[in-house]
């Protein structure tokens, strides 16, 4: 009787997560432009975000990186890279493709499409950009992060070609796997952040990844994904998260 209802509890799951998967890639072909250009206006306003530009305004540096939502198989994903073990900074970590701009870029977001072609090979011809998201930042750089949202469509990941320079592997997760409570934590910091953590597989999603990522999904309608990335705080008190230790986990 066990095994047997494991069975029905599998079969249950996949039609819902396909289920899932038609709305997303119906939102994503009809009126993804329109609602993540809406929505980002409306977040960059909300307190979190108004706290970070206010802790940025010293940061001279910038940076864009794309948010590559693709299809795999019919099934709505993100795009992550996984940056090179011998990088001076974030070496090893996961992250979205993309990089600083430099004296030729006009904008973020031709920053973004640039680094993204140099890094993995994904054609500019291939992205269809719906918005911009930040700012971001993270406490050990000097650089304000914009995240370019985007949509890339079918993607055959063996057809990119990684810049191993930069670059030891590219991953896919399907974004419908992202939204179950057991597969996302946040921990609670004393000075008010409060950071996503997605467990996802074949690597955990954290840091400044984790936070995009968790703006991204609040702003996909068919997943009704609530916001973990939220500052509760001062903006004078520590502008962001200087002692781990000071933190606890929760879902």
């Amino acid at each position: 009787m066990r095994a047997k209802s494991l069975r029905t509890s599998t079969i249950r799951g996949a039609s819902l997560s396909a289920s899932l998967d038609k709305k997303i890639l119906s939102f994503l072909d009809n009126d993804a432009q329109e609602s993540f250009t809406k929505q980002c206006s409306e977040m960059k306003k909300t307190p979190t975000l108004q706290v970070i530009s206010k802790l940025l305004k010293s940061k001279k540096n910038e940076a864009g990186i794309l948010v590559p939502i693709c299809s795999i198989n019919n099934r709505p994903s993100l795009l992550f890279t996984v940056r090179a073990r011998h990088l001076n900074s974030h070496a090893g970590e996961i992250s979205f493709p993309g990089g600083k701009k430099d004296s030729n870029d006009q904008s973020v977001v031709e920053a973004a499409l640039r680094e993204t072609q140099e890094e993995i090979s994904l054609s500019r011809d291939m992205v269809n950009v719906f918005a911009t998201l930040g700012p971001f930042s993270s406490r050990r750089t000097d650089v304000t992060i914009t995240a370019v949202i985007a949509f890339v469509g079918e993607l055959n990941l063996e057809s990119l070609k990684i810049n191993q320079n930069e670059v030891s592997e590219i991953f896919t997760v399907p974004i419908a796997d992202l939204v179950p409570e057991h597969n996302s934590r946040y921990t609670q910091f004393r000075n008010g952040w409060r950071m996503p953590v997605f467990l996802s597989k074949p690597y955990h999603i954290w840091g400044i990844t984790a936070n995009i990522t968790d703006g991204v999904l609040s702003m996909i309608p068919p997943l009704k994904y609530k916001q973990k990335f939220l500052f509760k705080g001062s903006y004078l008190q520590n502008s962001f998260v200087r002692d781990k230790g000071q933190h606890s986990t929760s879902r």
